[in-house]
């Protein structure tokens, strides 16, 4: 390699500073350009429900507070000199027990493909995740998003079952399959760790004088949720 092609690799790295974090109120304009555009280009063929979620936001208040980082919702975005280039959302899914969320509307700008900027996002995304205290994932991806069901088996996620002829962004239907990934398999042997404790607690309780019986681990109060996320929660056809 010549001394000007090094010019020009490092001219380039220069070029694409990048910028990985939780978006905020303040990027909801480029947040919601980003979007139409990805209708605009043809990728609304890979997008579900999140579209039809985002098409009742109909106020500037609604649209910066769903772009503010919550504990059940944040939206993580990819920065390339200052540009949203990436985003992935990240949705509670299911009751707070089950301590699973889903990762959706996944895009990342084709320039930047194939760079390391996909894997370097959603290294934020699974630390985001995992801090927020989730142990589980899912994800639902078209049939014929093949780019995108390859990344997923790489990441470690399993197939769980795959639903027929569902409507997505662009109006088509196709075929979805369902994927989960195990965040903390350690979370899981904690989990069981408590459950066989707790059954011992009980056991050795019945079999002594009636009382109360033990509370079990994990039980308690759960963290405060909108009201407008739990209608949203209630509602949400996921999928």
């Amino acid at each position: 390699m010549t001394p000007i092609e090094l010019s020009l690799k490092d001219a380039q790295h220069a070029l694409h500073r990048i910028e990985i974090r939780p978006l905020t109120g303040e990027d909801a304009q480029a947040y919601f350009a980003l979007r139409q555009r990805i209708l605009s280009v043809g990728d609304g063929h890979y997008f579900s429900d999140s579209y039809t979620r985002e098409a009742e936001l109909k106020t500037e208040h609604e649209r910066r507070d769903w772009c503010r980082e919550k504990p059940e919702h944040c939206i993580i975005g990819a920065f390339t000199n200052g540009q949203l280039s990436g985003i992935v959302m990240i949705t509670r899914f299911g009751p707070i027990e089950d301590s699973t969320v889903e990762w959706e509307a996944t895009w990342v700008d084709p320039k930047f493909r194939r760079t390391g900027l996909t894997k370097a996002l959603y290294e934020q995304v699974r630390n985001w995740t995992i801090d927020q205290g989730y142990a589980h994932v899912k994800v639902f991806i078209r049939s014929d998003n093949t780019r995108w069901l390859d990344i997923r088996l790489r990441q470690g996620f399993v197939q769980t079952g795959t639903k027929r002829n569902e409507l997505w962004a662009d109006g088509t239907t196709g075929d979805t399959h369902t994927f989960k990934l195990d965040l903390c398999p350690q979370h899981n042997a904690e989990r069981a760790k408590q459950a066989i404790q707790y059954l011992g607690q009980t056991l050795a309780a019945i079999s002594k004088e009636p009382g109360e019986l033990p509370t079990r681990a994990g039980e308690g109060p759960t963290s405060q949720v909108s009201p407008g996320h739990q209608k949203y929660l209630r509602d949400r056809k996921f999928g």
